[in-house]
């Protein structure tokens, strides 16, 4: 007699956005060994994903984003990386996935523009009791848009999430603003994610190294931004050191990152409408980082993308 035990396959190479992953059955023979026999039953089956990262905005009229971990007694932490969008959009965003303001572990702001924190949200983090987790240099302007003094949870550049998730953060150069880029790992696994920033610090290239599921901005293409009319000022701005990646510099950074490991995802982020285009971004792959595109995203400025996944093998028995 045999009988059957479901199973999940982990996400494939090169899988779709969508995120479906093939089902299955395992057959396994419903048979039993006398305890001297000393032969082992054993039954691999596959974890679901330990690591989701999804975008809900990206761009600059907003960004959001959320990171679920599942944790190894079956629950889940979930934390929201910027909150740039209206508390209302927000709240559809995670009804859409079944979940609400209550179901969030914290709140990482990079940092404080208001396309990154919405005006909004500080009042909705403080109805519903949601932490905001921040790097210590960022508390003045944490309180400056209305985080509650309650509600902030500060480091000093690492902090112990939970016994199974690690944080480190990143100072990195945008405009005067204290920014911070984010490293968490989990489980064996590492998500990283930047955004907003001039030039790449090696401090991240270095923690970020290995990244399973990256996310990294690629702003802008330097020959659209040169020809897009803006003034002078605010093309130096974008394009200084203090302003934001170009997609020379975006490949450049993955190349590093990714060099003795490629990620399951990488998702570029916060794309220029004007300065910017999918087709840009593409060639330029095409022709530096070729293995890497069937692992590439753009993250869409006004919805939900993913989910984009890692995660690892284990047993029952």
């Amino acid at each position: 007699m045999l009988v059957t035990v479901p199973f999940r396959r982990p996400l494939l190479h090169g899988a779709s956005a969508a995120g479906h992953r093939p089902r299955g059955t395992a057959r396994v023979p419903n048979r039993s060994f006398p305890v001297s026999s000393r032969r082992p039953w054993r039954c691999r089956i596959r974890s679901r994903a330990v690591i989701t990262f999804r975008t809900l905005a990206s761009g600059s009229s907003g960004n959001a984003s959320l990171l679920e971990l599942d944790r190894s007694d079956g629950g889940v932490d979930r934390y929201l990386f910027d909150a740039g969008i209206s508390p209302r959009r927000l709240t559809n965003c995670l009804a859409d996935l079944h979940l609400g303001w209550r179901d969030l572990t914290g709140v990482l702001p990079s940092h404080f523009d208001r396309d990154h924190v919405h005006l909004n949200i500080p009042k909705t983090l403080a109805a519903h009791q949601v932490p905001t987790i921040l790097e210590r240099g960022q508390q003045k302007e944490a309180g400056q848009v209305g985080i509650p003094g309650n509600l902030m949870r500060f480091h000093e550049g690492t902090l112990d999430l939970s016994s199974e998730t690690k944080l480190q953060t990143v100072r990195v150069p945008h405009d005067e603003h204290v920014c911070c880029a984010f490293v968490v790992e989990h489980r064996g696994l590492k998500f990283a994610l930047a955004t907003d920033l001039g030039n790449v610090p090696k401090a991240f290239l270095t923690v970020a190294e290995g990244a399973d599921v990256l996310a990294i901005e690629s702003n802008h293409c330097p020959e659209l931004l040169a020809s897009s009319g803006r003034p002078a000022f605010l093309i130096d701005r974008i394009a200084g050191s203090h302003g934001h990646l170009s997609n020379q510099q975006c490949v450049e950074a993955v190349q590093t990152i990714s060099n003795n490991r490629s990620p399951n995802a990488i998702v570029l982020l916060h794309l220029s409408a004007e300065c910017n285009h999918p087709h840009a971004i593409e060639n330029l792959w095409r022709e530096r980082l070729p293995h890497l595109l069937a692992s590439l995203h753009i993250a869409p400025r006004n919805e939900t993308a993913g989910p984009f996944r890692a995660g690892r093998e284990a047993s029952l028995f």
